[in-house]
């Protein structure tokens, strides 16, 4: 297998090798070639997205990154070339085109909004300007955000800024936004680039496909586009959409620039201060400055405490009502610590406006540390143990138990990617080919844990009140939970890497054929290859105690009051004390074989696959419509090996060899188009076909079956009664048809007002079960009892929305009420979804809110900036299980954040923030929805900072 891999990197990278040597050819320019530059009123910085238009013939282009646009072979003669973008005042120019060769032309374009004292740009609009400027000129939907928007709100990186475009929702990990769904489609079924390379995942277990957004700072981007209807040059696993991350490039100004910041954060909750510096430098040199060298650097920390309370229930009968009690319930109080580094790096070589080298190497480290207490208590809902006054108020007498457990988590994550390629135009012909290699690499540098556990009756009574959906009461008698009567129950010790390495190698070539149609056109065309490995390795130490021992040998941290002071933990562990007592006394534990081997694998595979991708497409603009068409096909190939642990009767009989493969071929094609209105309103209209693979977990075959023989089995043919846990190599991947429209206004003075309609139609979608099979066979053993569970495809799933978004600056007031404005958006979903297992239940789709909120209201005037930003995110279905109670919920949460900066100079600012300012808690629910899974405080987080720019 390695052997086959390398070759086909072998060949991949000889055909890059001669690519690139092509592009090595010196071309001069076709005559009556016009070569142009669109930059902002200084000068300095290029206008990305620009609209240029050739008045004599009507022929039009969009300025790339750089600002730059190419008209070929027009007859010698005078043209006027028409400017346009958002924010500034429209621009004429006059070019005298040779009989031969080229004519360079630069042209500023004056400003309308985003010029201030002494030529001072704000950043907001600025980049609200570049954003909407970049949307208008495409021809699919998409969401673009700006560095400078990014920097204009208390996000900690990019998938929080991103997490304010329309039909984005987060994911949160310890109060902070790790992953986004688009539309609904959950992070796993979105690609993320960067600068158009795919990245590994270092996204831990049972993360599937994920690329968590966390991983950069708003420093090291220029900006982040959204892709809701992708066209046929990008990968087709984008059933949500797909997120493409671009750096900064030293050409995006005609001089170098240093900007950074630095500043402290403030978590309330932990009540800790820490620091936060990035910085970014570009500049060009070399023999007509023909190099561009763009660096990136940031460093963060954050300390955390969060206070967790996590509940299980039981139907019980109180006056002849049905009424739920807690079977379960923890109080888990924990802290920690992220911090997070980056490099980014930019090289480029340009030794004319036909070519263009690039080298771009990003690395970033995370690593993250936790300290985290589990209380558990469980308790009888018998009626002997069990005395309720009420439906929801009473005391369970007896038959209570109590679990502690200390955590010790010490995690580090690395991120690195590495792409290299370049541009060169030979007349209308551009080729592009780039070899990108990205490395993930998660270490799970320790997970230990110590656990004690009293024996049943031993705590209580517990009073409690469970009238709110957070339990009003949840009272322990202390007196009776002494350290003596906890004996230690397991240590676990466990480590090991995730790694994926993932080489890309790609070629695009792109005809322009305005002159051959008479019109705006083009064809391009590609091939990509994906290899990616993927490896989980992961190793779990366990030990049992020797007899019985228990807490007061060590001794233990007092209670802690817990959940803003509702609760009261209890005695704490202390993990110094038990860790150094453990170690000091080998003889009191002993080591466990087979919970060490069971442990040790189930988590464990190793995966190869190879993706094999092929497009066309083309477009052409028919006076005021544009069209784009074409098809991509992709192939891939997978194999992945696990193992199953196996153990009988309590004994562990060691690991079977499982392995899994799959393969498939999807030809997904795509049309697309913009009709022009006006030059300001415009009609979008998409169809498109896309895919999303399965996680790696869910394909993988990785198993685990415990069972017993049955002493008096109902039929002796059947003697046996077990569990089955396992993934599923069969799985297929979703199918997803797509449709979209979008109205959009873009209202003179950089507003935009637009209301966007989608519709996805889903085939296979993944979902996990659990079920109990009767009388059933599996891999030679006769089950009386089989419980599985497993993940496998549903029939189908729709999921339809409208987008309504506005951006506007109210700079139709009179002073000083001009510098007013408000950036909104609200998007309505609706999604059903079908499942064997539940086929009388209507079942939202997987992850999905029917309802996502943005309202962001700012003043921008005078050097001073001030936002305050709400965000919601509806109920939602984050796992589904064998019945309704089972099912669990992420339930509605909004968050208000506010942050302001005034300009001390014009190289100077600062910033202040408060993030959270209501201190909203993320929540969980079971199906029915008064009952609470998981509620966990998030405190408010300060920030101050300065801005320098040079």
């Amino acid at each position: 297998m390695k052997t086959h891999s390398y070759s086909i990197r072998r060949d991949v990278g000889r055909a890059l090798v001669t690519l690139l040597g092509l592009g090595l050819i010196s071309a001069s320019a076709s005559a009556g070639d016009i070569i142009g530059q669109i930059t902002d009123p200084l000068g300095q910085s290029a206008l990305s997205g620009a609209s240029v238009t050739v008045a004599e013939t009507g022929a039009s282009a969009t300025t790339d990154p750089a600002g730059r646009f190419r008209f070929v072979d027009l007859a010698a003669g005078n043209y006027t070339l028409n400017v346009r973008y958002i924010g500034y005042d429209p621009r004429s120019a006059t070019v005298d085109v040779p009989a031969s060769g080229a004519e360079s032309v630069s042209i500023s374009l004056g400003s309308e909004v985003v010029q201030m004292e002494g030529l001072v740009v704000e950043g907001f609009r600025a980049g609200r300007s570049r954003a909407l400027q970049q949307k208008e000129n495409q021809t699919n939907i998409s969401d673009i955000v700006s560095a400078d928007a990014l920097g204009n709100l208390p996000d900690r990186n990019v998938a929080e800024g991103i997490a304010r475009l329309p039909g984005v929702s987060l994911s949160l990990d310890q109060g902070e936004g790790r992953y986004v769904s688009i539309r609904g489609a959950e992070p796993g079924l979105n690609q993320v680039l960067l600068d158009g390379a795919t990245m590994a995942a270092p996204g831990g277990r049972r993360l599937g496909r994920a690329v968590p957004l966390d991983t950069l700072s708003a420093g090291q981007i220029a900006s982040v586009e959204v892709i809701k209807s992708v066209t046929p040059d990008l990968d087709a696993n984008s059933i949500g959409g797909t997120v493409n991350i671009k750096s900064v490039s030293a050409f995006d100004r005609e001089e170098g620039f240093f900007a950074g910041s630095f500043g402290g954060n403030y978590n309330e909750s932990a009540d800790a201060y820490n620091p936060e510096v990035q910085a970014t430098y570009t500049t060009r040199f070399g023999a007509d400055r023909t190099f561009g060298l763009a660096a990136s650097a940031s460093f963060e920390k954050r300390d955390y405490e969060n206070n967790a309370i996590i509940a299980s229930w039981s139907p019980v009968s109180y006056g002849g009502a049905t009424v739920y009690v807690p079977k379960e319930f923890q109080i888990n109080p924990e802290r920690g610590n992220t911090e997070r580094s980056g490099v980014n790096l930019n090289l480029e070589y340009r030794p004319d406006a036909d070519t263009q080298f690039f080298f771009r190497p990003n690395f970033s480290v995370t690593n993250r540390f936790e300290d985290r207490y589990e209380n558990i208590y469980s308790t009888s809902t018998s009626a002997t143990n069990l005395a309720l006054t009420s439906p929801t108020t009473g005391t369970f007498t007896g038959g209570s138990r109590t679990e502690r457990r200390n955590f010790r988590i010490q995690q580090d994550q690395t991120l690195l990617n590495l792409a290299a390629g370049m541009k060169k135009t030979l007349g209308n012909v551009t080729i592009e080919p780039m070899a990108t290699f990205s490395s993930a690499k998660e270490d799970r540098v320790y997970f230990n844990v110590f656990q004690f556990r009293n024996s049943t009756g031993q705590t209580g009574p517990i009073n409690f009140d469970v009238t709110s959906f957070v339990p009003d009461k949840w009272d322990v008698d202390l007196t009776t939970d002494t350290a003596d009567k906890y004996e230690l129950r397991r240590v676990r010790f466990d480590d090991g890497p995730l790694n994926e390495d993932t080489f890309t190698a790609k070629t695009d070539v792109t005809w322009d054929l305005a002159e051959a149609w008479g019109r705006s056109g083009s064809l391009k065309s590609g091939v990509k290859f994906i290899d990616r490995d993927r490896k989980v390795d992961l190793t779990s130490y366990r030990l049992v105690p020797v007899g019985k021992w228990t807490l007061d040998a060590v001794g233990f941290d007092p209670a802690q009051s817990g959940y803003d002071g509702r609760y009261t933990t209890g005695p704490l562990l202390n993990y110094g004390r038990i860790d150094n007592y453990v170690a000091a006394n080998p003889s009191q534990t002993t080591y466990d074989a087979g919970g060490s081997a069971s442990n040790s694998v189930e988590d464990d595979y190793d995966l190869h696959e190879k993706i094999y991708a092929a497009y066309a497409m083309g477009t052409v603009t028919f006076d005021r419509l544009d069209i784009l068409g074409g098809v991509r096909w992709e192939r891939t190939e997978s194999e992945i090996a696990a193992v199953q642990a196996r153990n009988v009767d309590g004994n562990d009989l060691g690991y079977l060899p499982l392995s899994g493969s799959a393969s498939y071929d999807q030809v997904l094609p795509n049309l697309q188009g913009v009709y022009h209105f006006t030059d300001t309103v415009l009609l979008r209209a998409a169809f498109t076909e896309t895919i999303g693979r399965p996680a790696y977990e869910d394909a993988s075959p990785l198993s685990s079956l415990d069972y017993e023989k049955l002493d008096s089995p109902l039929d002796p043919a059947y003697a046996n009664a077990g569990s089955l846990e396992i993934g599923n190599p069969e799985l297929g991947p979703y199918e997803s048809l797509n449709f979209d429209l979008s109205l959009e206004w873009y209202v003179r003075g950089d507003g935009l007002l637009s209301v966007a309609w989608f519709r996805k139609e889903i085939d296979n979608p993944i979902y996990s079960y659990a079920e109990t099979q009767r009388n059933v066979t599996y891999d030679g053993i006769a089950f009386e009892s089989l419980g599985m569970s497993s993940v496998r495809n549903a029939d189908s799933a729709t999921v339809s929305g409208v987008e309504l978004s506005i951006y506007q600056p109210f700079r139709f007031l009179p002073s000083p009420l001009d510098g007013f404005g408000i950036d909104a958006n609200l998007t309505f979903i609706d999604s059903s979804v079908t499942v064997a297992a539940r086929p009388n239940d209507d079942l939202p789709f997987f992850r999905q809110p029917d309802q996502i909120s943005n309202v962001t209201l700012f003043y921008e005037k005078y050097g001073f900036s001030a936002r305050i930003a709400w965000n919601r995110v509806s109920d939602q279905l984050d796992s589904l299980g064998s019945a309704v109670l089972d099912d669990i919920y992420r339930l509605a949460r909004e968050q208000y954040d506010f942050q302001a900066s005034y300009r001390l100079s014009e190289h100077y600012s600062l910033t202040a923030s408060v993030r959270n300012l209501t201190e909203e808690p993320e929540e969980y629910s079971y199906g029915i929805k008064n009952l609470v899974n998981t509620s966990i405080l998030l405190g408010r987080d300060y920030r101050l900072g300065v801005n320098l720019n040079f």
